[in-house]
């Protein structure tokens, strides 16, 4: 059995890991800057390498890279048992974010909500069909 953990690369890791360990209730539990690791000076730098943040029950990597360019080809989905937590997340996660799908009650769940964050991820955040189904 696989387990999926998404790997966000970023312009500035340590801050939107902060970010998100401070919406998703999480902690940054592994860090590791290039300066660490350099095997020459030329690599030398206080960016970081690699970065392991768990958070809504999940675990995300970060790490710093240059160039990044974002598409419109995937999303981070986060599913909640009730609509409380599912809309707090959403809406804290929507501040300077650019909302595509307004946190609302869709068909196959009981709420859903899509948005583009600060730093160019795309989320989708629900509340799980099962959820709807037990109320």
């Amino acid at each position: 059995m696989a387990v999926l953990k998404a790997y966000i690369f970023s312009d500035n890791a340590r801050e939107q890991a902060d970010y998100y360990a401070r919406i998703l209730d999480g902690k940054v539990v592994l860090l590791h800057i290039y300066d660490e690791l350099a095997v020459s000076e030329h690599q030398a730098t206080d960016r970081v390498e690699h970065l392991e943040l768990h958070a809504a029950g999940a675990v995300f990597y970060l790490a710093d890279m240059k160039g990044i360019v974002r598409g419109n080809a995937l999303d981070l989905t986060l599913e909640y048992g009730t609509d409380e937590e599912a809309g707090r997340v959403f809406e804290a996660l929507a501040e300077g974010s650019t909302v595509l799908v307004p946190f609302t009650s869709m068909f196959w769940g009981r709420m859903y909500g899509r948005l583009i964050d600060r730093y160019g991820v795309g989320w989708q955040i629900t509340t799980s069909g099962q959820a709807a189904a037990d109320s």
